[in-house]
């Protein structure tokens, strides 16, 4: 071991020499570096060593080198006019010593991915020239990180601007990963923004860019578009693209390479979805990709795509709604057709949808494109500055909301019902100024067995009931009525949607607490209450500590921690409660109360609650109950059936 930390240590005495005979640091501050680096030296020829003691190391090599410049900084201020400051063995022996740190480390962790980024990431900065070998050596080691491919992809076409090289490596990592969906979405991206290059390289040179991507291909490149993507990724690097490499220089290659790199962005798509056939979602990435681009042929690619959506997803709602929508889309970013008349092609593919898939989400689709339509801006709606305009926007969104109200109508006759269907339905009448019959419809639909279980519809109806008694005179009718209402909405509402239905209870009944207390004891009685009724239950209990103070409080959560199967998280809410007043007040009696809570939550959950017991014995011990604590701890590790993570908390206390 000595005789290989003498051997590194020997290899930097050059380096030592450098550096002090320059000035940058003196005879003591070297002794000093070179102890530092025997010890780390020593660290990491032990039996065992560590991944810490490589990344020590590694950080003080950089703190060093930060210094190291920073006084040669100092010294080049100083230095007069005729002189210069020449490099030396000094100025680039540290990045070699880090670098060599990491080959070290990784010879021994090959399997850390992290530590591989950082030394990427650090050659990047610091030793451009060494990156390709550093990687290769990663992606050997590690073939099955699509995001390895794609970091070492983007530095060679982003920072070693090699198209050839990331364009290879790209198509590797795709033969190792072909059903990475990041993978395909970022080669794609990149032969789009390639693209973007090549036509700004083309009004540099002065190209004639209509025609540009309409020149006759040479026999070769016609070859080499036509092939797939997976033809491609066979060619060898020296091969792949060669005639484009060639002849750079030419305007006619900057056109070949401009269609050769749209060719490309459809065949990645083509084997983008011969590799991950099933999946939606990875289609309209490409489109979400292909949005933020603007290029002559982008309507040609987009149709492609939209053609793969449409044929192999004729039973997917969602797919339905993106070729509909494709169409408002299309009108925004300049295509040859107005709002009205993309509006209008929607609709009918619409129309299409809802015959091929006769649903209520396929209704809830609809309805939300046409409001989407309905709260598009004035100018959106018609762009011109005619007086005209605002009476044509007008009538524009009247027609629609009589579109959304017919559209309703037909799914409810349809026998299609949902939530967002109910209250969309609901919306558009009182937005069309028909309150009457929204709230004649809220009633009938509160009444019905399939849509009573909505909550947003008895939050929407007890809303406007408030609404409307603020206006009304007969104040004590509507309060009886809503009252009546709001019981009728806890009693049908699963008590996991009913949070927000709760909450307007609580409001409603200032004063009148015990009825939703009640209410909430029933519906946790019945053994709907988990996690939702225990999250409710800690909310009424707070509202009670706040409006009438601990005592009500603590009468009502006894109500409820004698339900059955109380759960944790309400017993912890109590004690935490408690021990807020115990620590304003420091009673015994307070004291004894959160005692007898603790034992009730560990009889029941003791056995796994590690947390649980760590707040019994640290609220001893802040008591100032030594000896308590200690039994605590005894019947924690007795109770526990791990008590390993308990015994740790102990010691760090």
């Amino acid at each position: 071991m000595a005789d290989t930390v003498h051997f590194h240590l020997e290899r930097m005495l050059p380096e030592l020499d450098d550096l002090e005979k320059r000035g940058l640091f003196n005879q003591q501050e070297i002794k000093e570096i070179v102890k530092k680096r025997r010890d780390f030296e020593y660290l990491l020829k032990r039996p065992s060593p560590i991944k810490q003691d490589f990344l020590n190391y590694v950080e003080f090599e950089q703190n060093l080198e930060a210094l190291r410049k920073l006084r040669k900084n100092a010294l080049v201020r100083d230095l007069k006019g005729s002189e210069k400051w020449r490099n030396s063995l000094s100025d680039y022996a540290s990045v070699m010593h880090i670098m060599l740190i990491y080959d070290r480390a990784l010879t021994k962790f090959k399997g850390d991915l992290s530590m591989w980024l950082q030394y990427l990431e650090f050659c990047r900065s610091h030793a451009p020239r060494k990156m390709q070998k550093v990687t290769s050596k990663c992606l050997q080691l590690h073939p099955n990180v699509p995001g390895l491919w794609m970091y070492v992809a983007a530095w060679e076409f982003e920072q070693n601007l090699n198209v050839t090289a990331a364009r290879v490596l790209m198509q590797r990592g795709l033969r190792m990963c072909p059903r990475s969906e990041k993978l395909w979405i970022e080669y794609f991206r990149m032969e789009l923004t390639y693209l973007l290059k090549l036509k700004a390289r083309k009004l540099v040179l002065g190209l004639d860019t209509e025609n540009s991507l309409k020149p006759k291909l040479t026999k070769k490149s016609q070859n080499e578009s036509d092939m797939t993507l997976r033809d491609v990724g066979e060619v060898s690097e020296d091969e792949e693209f060669k005639s484009e490499v060639e002849n750079e220089g030419d305007d006619e290659a900057v056109s070949l390479e401009d269609q050769l790199s749209l060719k490309l962005s459809g065949a990645i798509f083509k084997n983008a979805v011969a590799a991950v056939p099933s999946s939606l979602d990875f289609r309209q990435r490409f489109l979400e990709v292909l949005d933020n681009f603007e290029f002559e042929q982008k309507e040609e690619l987009e149709d492609k795509i939209y053609a793969s959506i449409a044929l192999d997803f004729p039973r997917n709602e969602d797919s339905w709604d993106w070729l509909a929508r494709r169409y408002i889309v299309g009108q925004k970013v300049g295509y040859h057709y107005s709002l009205m008349e993309g509006k209008r092609r929607a609709l009918e593919v619409y129309e299409d949808g809802l015959q091929a898939i006769p649903s209520a989400h396929m209704f809830e689709l609809y309805a939300r494109f046409l409001l989407d339509i309905l709260d598009m801006d004035s100018t959106d709606l018609d762009s011109s500055t005619s007086p005209d305009s605002s009476i044509r926007n007008k009538t524009y969104r009247h027609d629609i909301a009589d579109e959304l109200i017919e559209l309703y109508e037909r799914a409810l006759v349809a026998g299609f019902v949902s939530e967002a269907l109910v209250k969309g339905h609901l919306e558009i009448l009182l937005r069309s100024g028909m309150v009457h019959e929204a709230a004649e419809l809220g009633r009938n639909f509160c009444e019905r067995l399939d849509t009573r279980k909505f909550a947003s519809l008895w939050e929407w109806r007890i809303s406007l009931e408030l609404g409307q008694m603020s206006l009304s005179t007969s104040n004590v009718d509507s309060m009886l009525a809503i009252s009546k209402l709001l019981q009728q909405a806890l009693t049908c509402v699963p008590l996991s949607d009913a949070r927000r239905l709760y909450l307007m209870a609580m409001e409603f009944y200032t004063g009148q607490e015990n009825l939703v207390i009640s209410l909430l004891e029933s519906a946790m009685a019945g053994g709907s209450g988990g996690q939702i009724g225990s999250g409710l239950a800690c909310t009424l209990v707070d509202w009670i500590l706040h409006s009438q103070g601990i005592k009500q409080a603590r009468r009502v959560y006894k109500r409820f921690l004698a339900l059955p199967g109380p759960s944790v998280e309400l017993f912890k809410h109590c004690i935490s409660m408690e021990g807020r007043s115990l620590g304003s007040s420091g009673a015994t009696q307070e004291l004894q109360i959160i005692r007898k809570l603790f034992n009730e939550a560990v009889e029941l959950y003791g056995e796994n609650d590690t947390q649980l017991w760590t707040m019994y014995y640290f609220e001893e011990i802040k008591a100032g109950h030594v000896n308590a604590a200690k039994n605590v701890y005894w019947r924690a590790k007795k109770a526990l059936k791990d008590p390993t993570a308990f015994v740790e908390r102990h010691q760090m206390l």
